[in-house]
């Protein structure tokens, strides 16, 4: 299974819009913060390029001893989870402003608020555990094998969904979803993607010019699309890219 697919059809509002608990992280330390970060807080809102802090290309940079721009106080004080914005927010202390993730109807599991309250209190380091890269050189691995197998052999719905719903849940979830596009489960996803089009008319999913099918066009950042390319800033890369255009154009199975 690949997981980095999209974010489809609309940007990130701080107050509308949930964002999905993942299961526990596979590392520990600053390593499972990134993966919290990277299921949570990088579909359109802390992503490269966006107004937000940039959670995807230094998320320790932009976080550990960094003023908040929204708020008076620092996002994260090493030593001192308590005193930082970031460890408020995600405990929807009511302190500075609405929870993180973005308009979630509840605070992420305890498990996972205790890790990134542990990161910080021991000191905030931007170091990976050798035990991280080895799951991230693993994580890489299939992504690349099944990126080559699935551009080759039958692509279902059902294989990309997973990645669909981790990556593009926190904006279109069934709570006001962005741009009215719901993906709160395969079924009603994979419904609302095959009959569904933009504001111009263009079928998101278009098997006859896969093409020219709206998802596509917005995952590879074409001029004509409406708004930013999905997700923000560049779209997927050409390989992602190519895995969607392959399924659209072996028929979009469900």
């Amino acid at each position: 299974m690949w997981w980095i697919l999209m974010s489809l059809l609309s940007g990130c509002d701080d107050t509308t819009f949930n964002s999905p608990a993942p299961e526990g992280p596979d590392g520990e330390g600053y390593a499972a913060v990134l993966q919290i970060f990277g299921v949570n807080c990088l579909g359109g809102c802390h992503g490269a390029g966006a107004s937000f802090p940039d959670l995807e290309t230094d998320a320790c940079g932009a976080i550990v001893d960094q003023p908040s721009q929204a708020y008076s106080g620092t996002l994260v004080v090493p030593g001192e989870a308590e005193s930082s914005v970031l460890w408020a927010k995600m405990h929807n202390t009511g302190e500075y402003g609405g929870i993180m993730p973005a308009g979630a109807g509840e605070t992420l599991p305890e498990d996972q608020l205790q890790i990134i309250t542990d990161w910080i209190n021991d000191g905030a380091s931007c170091e990976e555990s050798d035990a991280d890269t080895d799951t991230d050189t693993d994580t890489d691995t299939d992504t690349d094998t099944d990126t080559d197998t699935d551009t080759d052999t039958d692509v279902s719905f059902g294989d990309l969904y997973p990645a669909l719903e981790i990556q593009c849940g926190g904006c279109h979830g069934a709570s006001s979803p962005g741009g009215g596009l719901e993906l709160s489960s395969e079924a009603l996803a994979y419904t609302n993607l095959i009959e569904g089009e933009s504001d111009d008319g263009r079928a998101f999913v278009n098997t006859a010019s896969a093409a020219d099918s709206y998802l596509y066009l917005k995952v590879t950042g074409e001029a004509s699309i409406q708004g930013d390319p999905m997700p923000p800033s560049d779209g997927l890369d050409s390989s992602q890219a190519d895995v969607v255009l392959s399924w659209i154009e072996q028929g979009a199975q469900e």
